[in-house]
């Protein structure tokens, strides 16, 4: 573009940045992150994908050139007071109507592409640039929006500086727009409400592929806007690949040793495993690892999926980025350390670059291995949030917002799963109604943007065909295993009476650790208590009593794992209860378990703290199923369909053997797979842009946390300094300043909080529970509330 005398801003920066720079700005990272994407979408290249993204670039801000806008930023650059109103600077709309102008034009440019693209192309470049601010929506709220806003746009639209069509950037000419006026913007507000009628006819395989691509285009914009504002160094921005070897995990595991009669089976696995990842086709992008508890899936995942990383930057030219993404927060923890451990020293020369924690404990800090200099704290929360890592740690939560979120700020991280080896550990922990967006998305991810999906379990839930096992004979290592004989007692038992046989039950064992497994918070700290009050018995009285529950803080938690293990160590036969918070990963090796009534994979969980390590001769787990008032616990907690399925799966089977658990787990999931109606409609919610399924708006968290209201409430006993850290963060003037501040407090933060559950029925309302009152947004918990050495929280 030819730098002629152009006026327009963009940004009120310390100086000022021209509207054609941040344009240019924003192009050339677009340009930089589609470069380094290896795609195949069906009927359309990928330089027309190249062209589309530039295309939104040079577009996405044509709205700052009105006269309102110009003159807000004006005003912030002067310190003077804007005179206009917020609508009148608003620019995502106008942009997004020239964005569909210009994608128009683009199309006919592009007679080779497939039909089904022609009408949706425009679309797509509308809803990317619409929602650079705010969030993707759906098509009717599109309408409604453009609806009440038809005065606005025409009197936007009439104030055009006419600079903005000087523009030439990356071949796209701005001046190819300049017929946008009102007419236009009927005429696309018309094919807009015309496609609103048709899309939800559409073939389903064709809107998700749509989908993906149009949030492809979306995501890349929304990384562009920021990546040269929020960079402290041009060359931070660089996405270089650092060659990991991908013997690390075969180093350290030689270097663990060997002192468990199981680790015989676990270095078969491995070996089997791993042999094979070179032999494959690259073209098979959907695996699963299947094995039973305890023979280390989180370091065999992790030496294969370097494997096949460095298999396809060989091959295919390309170096995919590894996800590892896992339900629990006891899980994560332990496989970040798991990862620092093997990548060893050269994580501690690449440190952030190479792999990245992100969870809500993890450090707000990025570190690069570049230089020393510390980042400011606007390059640090950017960079955390576009995940800029060769490996990546994270939760199913934030992964799935990637893709489900409706937020800008989730699917900004979007395009990282192209190209990229992701890893789901605990798979079977992901809700039901989730299956069937998950197996569609995520297969279709796999075939355009060359991406494999590694699927991890225990109890795999088969949801996902097409799936190939990477574990020669994995049905072997079910049905070696010998370690648990599982009990189950059919007949209903209230809390009370099981409280009454507890003295007996724990005496019966009392040469054993013991441990407890409830479904509720209340029903655990019952237990809790009923035994911690058992003076009068000597030898309960002297065991170790140990509780978990989320309603005791993280920080607490970890210390009384490493309490619980310490006790089995020494053989002090601790007595342990807990709520279902212990299930899935920890690291725990009990005698004898008792678990309250649950869906089948929850059960085969808990299963796989008990004799985990196959040193004893037979550990057992025993349900029961407990109610209160008549109503089962289990029953307050899971899914209907989730426990009915189990019932029928384990009918007529009082005990079952470890050996047998595939099977019964198999016949559970298949049960499960036959009754997902409600997992079509809320795929088909995504798929069609409508978000709406039993007319009930489609939420990610809601799906993945269920709907409760959580209060968070900080014990300041854990951390004395908080408190004041908070009030002085909360004290600074500028808006980003505090707000970083507080994210540099986020993990203190997130270490040494409970939840508590909400309703407006309930006894207490959260301002009962709080000391003085909030500082800033956050509750502070008046302690007489909180058993630091007990149950925690106790309402």
């Amino acid at each position: 573009m030819v730098d002629l005398e152009y006026n327009l801003i963009s940004h009120s920066l310390h100086t000022p940045l021209r509207l054609c720079d941040h344009l240019n700005q924003v192009s050339k990272a677009s340009k930089y992150l589609i470069s380094q994407k290896n795609l195949c979408f069906n009927g359309i290249s990928k330089n027309q994908i190249e062209e589309l993204i530039i295309l939104i670039a040079v577009c996405h801000d044509f709205g700052k050139s009105t006269y309102f806008f110009q003159e807000y930023i004006k005003s912030k650059i002067n310190g003077t007071k804007y005179v206009g109103t917020e609508k009148e600077k608003s620019h995502s709309l106008l942009s997004a109507f020239f964005g569909w102008n210009m994608a128009e034009k683009w199309v006919l440019k592009n007679p080779q592409l497939d039909e089904h693209w022609k009408s949706f192309l425009p679309f797509a470049v509308f809803m990317g640039i619409q929602g650079h601010h705010g969030e993707y929506k759906s098509i009717d709220e599109i309408l409604k929006t453009i609806a009440t806003n038809l005065d606005l746009l025409k009197k936007q639209i009439e104030n055009v500086n006419p600079e903005i069509y000087n523009y030439e950037l990356f071949n796209v000419k701005l001046s190819e727009g300049k017929d946008i006026d009102i007419n236009v913007l009927d005429s696309i507000y018309g094919k807009l409400t015309k496609l609103y009628r048709k899309y939800e006819k559409m073939e389903l395989d064709y809107q998700i592929e749509q989908r993906i691509l149009a949030l492809l285009l979306y995501s890349i914009l929304l990384e562009s806007d920021k990546a040269y504002l929020a960079s402290d160094k041009p060359e931070q921005y660089e996405r270089n690949p650092i060659n990991i070897p991908d013997n690390l995990v075969d180093i350290y595991i030689k270097g663990l040793g060997k002192n468990k009669s199981i680790d015989d089976e676990r270095n078969k696995a491995y070996k089997e495993t791993i042999e094979c990842v070179n032999t494959f086709p690259l073209n098979e992008r959907l695996h699963s690892i299947t094995l039973p508890t305890g023979l280390g899936k989180t370091l065999l995942s992790a030496s294969w999926a370097l494997k096949l990383r460095n298999r396809i930057e060989g091959k295919q030219g390309f170096t995919p980025k590894i996800i590892v993404s896992l339900p629990f927060l006891s899980i994560i923890e332990q496989t970040d350390k798991n990862y620092k451990d093997f990548l060893g020293d050269i994580y501690e020369k690449h440190k952030d670059r190479l792999y990245l924690p992100r969870y809500s404990i993890a450090d707000f800090k990025y570190k690069d291995g570049l230089d020393n200099e510390e980042r400011s704290d606007n390059s640090v929360d950017f960079f955390l949030n576009i995940w800029n890592s060769e490996i990546v740690v994270s939760t199913f939560d934030q992964l799935l917002y990637s893709l489900f979120s409706l937020k800008s700020k989730h699917l900004m991280r979007f395009h990282n799963l192209f190209n990229s080896i992701i890893i789901f550990d605990e798979i079977h922990a992901l809700p039901s109604e989730l299956w069937k967006s998950f197996e569609f998305f995520f297969k279709k991810l796999s075939e355009v943007g060359n991406t494999h999906i590694l699927l991890m379990s225990a109890t795999q839930p088969g949801f996902f065909p097409g799936v190939i096992e990477r574990v020669p004979n994995h049905e072997d290592y079910f049905k070696n295993r010998k370690r648990i004989k599982l009990t189950i007692k059919p007949e209903k038992k209230s809390i009370e009476n099981f409280m009454e046989e507890l003295p007996v039950i724990l005496n019966k064992h009392s040469d054993k650790s013991v441990m407890i497994v409830l479904n509720t918070r209340d029903s655990s700290k019952t237990i809790y208590k009923k035994i911690r009050d058992l003076i009068d018995d000597k030898i309960i009285s002297e065991r170790p009593k140990i509780y978990l529950s989320s309603h005791v803080a993280p920080s607490q938690r970890s210390e009384r794992i490493l309490k619980i293990n310490d006790c089995i160590r020494n053989r002090k036969n601790p007595v342990i209860v807990t709520t279902q918070c212990i299930e899935a990963g920890v690291d725990i090796d009990v005698d004898y378990i008792i678990r309250d009534w649950a869906p089948l994979d929850s059960i085969f969980q808990v299963c796989g703290r008990c004799n985990r390590n196959g040193e004893k001769k037979e550990g057992v787990v025993e349900i029961v199923k407990l109610e209160s008032d008549k109503k089962l616990f289990s029953e307050m907690v899971y899914d209907d369909i989730l426990l009915g399925c189990t019932s029928f799966s384990v009918a007529g089977n009082l005990e079952i053997f470890e050996e047998k658990f595939y099977q019964f787990g198999f016949r559970y999931f298949e049960s499960v797979r036959g009754q997902l109606g409600q997992s079509m409609k809320i795929l088909k919610s995504y798929a069609d842009f409508s978000y709406k399924y039993n007319e009930k708006t489609v939420n990610i968290k809601k799906l993945l946390r269920g709907d409760e209201h959580q209060e968070h409430f900080i014990i300041s006993s854990l951390d004395i300094k908080l408190p004041d850290d908070i009030k002085e963060a909360l004290s600074k003037e500028d808006r980003w300043e505090r707000r970083y501040a507080v994210k540099k407090l986020s993990k203190r933060i997130a270490a040494n909080s409970v939840s508590v559950r909400y309703e407006k029925w309930m006894p207490y309302k959260p301002e009962d529970l709080e000391i003085n009152q909030k500082i800033g947004y956050f509750r502070i918990l008046d302690e007489k509330f909180y058993n630091r050495d007990d149950v925690g929280l106790d309402v």
